[in-house]
């Protein structure tokens, strides 16, 4: 890495020096080509290491991507990753819906309360696995238990109340 980096400030200094020391004519055109050529010897040194890269690919016999891709613990890590992501998308909307529901069916203020859901997602099906519903002080004199009862019809899972 040292030899080429040196290779490739040495060409750079060397083809600007050369620029500098062309001729200046009528219409520059003896300075216009003698850039270009200097351009193409920096370009030329800036790319030889992908030559040697692609030669070693040439000579690769190692398993191909889709190969590594199609082992048992890609394919794992894939499903657990597609998995949390319903399941953490799906919590929010359940939440979210949740909170409307609340606020029509118990008359509260949105900013008077959180819900927060936890699902699961098996590959098939959404499950709700628990809902908590902070409240803070401006629902201090709402019923728990109401809130409670109706989040449990609503989701088929155990609420619980929080005063924060």
């Amino acid at each position: 890495m040292k030899e080429y980096i040196i290779t490739l400030v040495g060409t750079a200094l060397f083809c600007g020096f050369i620029t500098i020391l062309s001729p200046d004519g009528e219409g520059e055109g003896l300075k216009k080509h003698i850039k270009l050529i200097a351009s193409l010897c920096v370009l030329c040194v800036l790319i030889a290491p992908l030559t040697a890269f692609a030669e070693g690919l040439e000579d690769y016999e190692g398993e191909s991507l889709s190969d590594i891709f199609e082992r048992e613990e890609y394919i794992n890590k894939y499903e657990e990753i597609c998995n949390e992501s319903i399941s953490s998308y799906t919590s929010e909307e359940i939440a979210r819906r949740c909170e409307e529901i609340i606020c029509e069916e118990l008359d509260m203020k949105r900013d008077s309360f959180e819900v927060a859901v936890e699902s699961g997602y098996n590959g098939e099906e959404i499950t709700v696995l628990s809902a908590t519903v902070t409240l803070y002080p401006e629902a201090i004199t709402q019923n728990p238990h109401e809130i409670s009862e109706l989040l449990e019809n609503l989701l088929d899972c155990k609420c619980e109340i929080i005063y924060k």
